[in-house]
């Protein structure tokens, strides 16, 4: 994880990030993080969203520089029954999707060298116009995020209740036509 990630983690949960460095001694970073004045309150929303994981079939395509977020997604989705291929930068994402027609679901981080998320979704919209996109982003700036559907916009850190959630509705299309191997948890409320 890079420092700019943990800063922008640490910003985004109210923390800070201090960092000391002396020639020759090194570099210390501490990150500070809020304390929870609590115990976290368990929603009966989240349980049933974690217990009812769906076990999906589709393809998904995973695009993220972060070797550790791209590993996570890849065993997270792994582990809820989808086939996941997985790149490190934009071009790779182009590439991988233009060669392989079986992909349903483009995750991808806006932030990334080369071609950034924005980018990547732009090409492939014009290839796959009906292929499904989750963008991912670390950072809060909303300049960054001019013409991303802001519902399939996943801030990390997400739980995986979270992605479960994000994936499911992105592979439904419409108010109940589905991808071919997509079943919802829960009927449409869509009208």
């Amino acid at each position: 994880m890079g420092l700019s990630q943990v800063y922008g983690i640490a910003k985004q949960t109210g923390g800070a990030v201090r960092i000391d460095s002396k020639l020759g001694k090194g570099t210390t970073v501490a990150v500070y993080l809020p304390r929870a004045l609590s115990l976290p309150v368990q929603h009966k929303a989240h349980e049933e969203a974690v217990t009812a994981a769906p076990t999906g079939h589709a393809t998904i395509l995973v695009a993220d520089d972060d070797r550790d977020v791209r590993e996570l997604l890849v065993s997270c989705l792994d582990s809820l029954g989808y086939r996941v291929l997985a790149v490190s930068s934009g071009p790779l994402a182009v590439e991988t999707i233009e060669k392989n027609s079986s992909i349903e679901l483009l995750m991808v981080d806006i932030a990334m060298p080369e071609m950034n998320g924005i980018e990547v979704a732009r090409v492939v919209a014009a290839k796959r116009p009906d292929l499904p996109i989750v963008y991912m982003t670390g950072y809060i700036g909303s300049s960054e995020l001019d013409g991303v559907d802001q519902q399939r916009l996943m801030k990390k850190p997400f739980t995986v209740a979270e992605l479960t959630k994000q994936v499911e509705e992105a592979l439904t299309v419409g108010n109940s036509t589905l991808v071919s191997n997509v079943v919802p948890l829960r009927p449409s409320t869509r009208g």
